[in-house]
């Protein structure tokens, strides 16, 4: 389905009804062959081989063709930014790795300092270890209210961070804001720039809550409040006026998009979880201990039968799936014509101005993030480099980022990492192995790679 119309049925003027369905069929099956040059061509396989499922972009450096990927298919390239936050609280992603990263991607702008609130570097790697809480107004009302937001610093903040922000906010307070509250014009002690008016009003009447009185003898604690609720009045008085950010409405591209936002029940969840264990003993090459039943059938019978038993699917939302795939078998429908029948009954088009497309949501991410396959070889730069020079598909690979190269040189024990074309001396974040009791202790709930570590148990 296309964004920019409701899905329609396209009904061509024929004179033929069986030489239009026979038509209609045929377009189907050109749509599905150019959508089958997008996925791994390769079949099943016996045992584990590297097998990259966007075979059709790897002219593309890797990350560059996970987005390209994910516009094609219509599916989320990586995780969601609160997993990796979740993988930094657990240690999982560590601030070295940020900051390395970080470092790659500024360049020689990482130092160049932000007004005075120190390097790019750092005020960057604040917004990744630090997200911003999002809200609405009422929601952020009631945190303010509710909790010790505006009188106590955040734990994650360092003891130095702390001292240095108290310590600015004291020397402002004292030195440039606190003559000019009730001076008009605010254009008191000498020439510091005057305070805007609307802070003005907002400062002095924070300077009455705290009592300004007796400010040479508050306590640290009062000066820690003070200094989070002051902050939070120039913050607001910065962003006072501006006009909220367009809302932008999401991309209804599917039927499930329409169904999720007025039920929020996600089809697709529901269709994967079915089909994902289908396919897994279907596709067995004699390793599962149980074989499907009705296995030696083609796809679409054997799905067919196995679900037509008299007890039914287990699943609530699959009881009348028995009753329709006795209608599709009594009436001899082929896969194929299913599959026009069904596009017909949701109106996607088929003609000229077709709605189908190919759309994954979250294929590339269901069980993991993507993952690129990490090569350690017992060899010499120059002998790699001469070996990608002489087989363009592997130096086109390891160039373009869709495996990790590494070699061990074989008379030292010296290790070089192949990036940005060339070969690096490789530098250890760690010179020790975490230690562990048991490798089930060092991976439990974990589902992406994990680091080496000391079995010890």
């Amino acid at each position: 389905m296309t964004p920019h119309h409701c899905p329609t049925l396209e009904t061509p003027v024929s004179s033929s009804p069986t030489r239009d369905r026979t038509a209609r069929l045929d377009r189907l099956s050109s749509v599905i062959d150019h959508a089958s040059h997008w996925l791994p061509a390769q079949g099943p396989i016996t045992v584990f081989i590297h097998h990259n499922t966007l075979h059709a972009l790897e002219e593309l450096p890797f990350d560059d063709a996970v987005k390209r990927g994910s516009r094609i298919f219509g599916c989320h390239p990586f995780l969601p930014e609160e997993d990796y936050r979740r993988k930094l609280a657990a240690g999982r992603i560590r601030p070295a790795d940020l900051e390395m990263v970080l470092r790659q991607d500024l360049g020689a702008r990482a130092d160049a300092p932000i007004l005075s609130l120190g390097t790019r570097l750092s005020l960057r790697l604040a917004m990744l270890e630090h997200p911003f809480c999002l809200g609405p107004a009422a929601e952020l009302r009631w945190f303010v209210a509710e909790t010790d937001a505006l009188t106590r610093i955040r734990r994650e903040a360092s003891p130095a961070a702390r001292e240095r922000l108290l310590g600015n906010t004291q020397r402002w307070i004292m030195r440039d804001v606190r003559g000019k509250i009730a001076a008009p014009g605010g254009a008191a002690n000498g020439s510091a720039p005057p305070i805007d008016p609307h802070l003005r009003q907002r400062m002095a009447g924070l300077f009455k809550h705290f009592g300004e009185a007796s400010i040479e003898r508050w306590s640290s604690r009062t000066w820690e409040a003070f200094t989070l609720q002051a902050q939070w009045r120039v913050c607001h008085e910065g962003v006072h006026g501006l006009r909220p950010a367009p809302v932008v409405p999401s991309e209804m591209i599917r039927h499930r998009d329409w169904l999720l936002e007025a039920t929020g029940d996600d089809s697709d969840s529901l269709v994967q979880a079915v089909m994902i264990r289908f396919c897994a003993p279907f596709l067995d090459q004699g390793f599962a201990h149980w074989p499907l039943p009705y296995r030696a059938l083609v796809f679409f019978r054997a799905f067919s039968t196995l679900y037509r038993q008299e007890a039914g699917p287990p699943d609530l939302w699959l009881r009348d799936l028995p009753r329709e795939l006795g209608r599709l078998e009594e009436a001899a429908i082929t896969p194929r014509e299913s599959i026009l029948e069904s596009l017909e009954m949701l109106g996607v088009m088929d003609g000229a101005a077709s709605d189908l497309r190919t759309g994954l949501p979250w294929q590339m991410v269901e069980i993991h993030e993507p993952v690129r396959l990490l090569f350690v070889i017992e060899s010499t730069p120059a002998r790699m480099e001469a070996i990608m020079q002489k087989n363009p598909a592997i130096g086109q690979l390891c160039r373009n980022g869709w495996i990790q190269l590494t070699v061990l040189d074989p008379e030292s024990p010296a290790i070089q990492v192949f990036e940005g074309g060339a070969f690096h001396p490789y530098d250890p974040l760690a010179t020790r192995l975490p230690r562990v009791a048991t490798s089930t202790d060092w991976y439990r709930g974990c589902r992406d790679h994990l680091e080496y570590a000391e079995i010890t148990g």
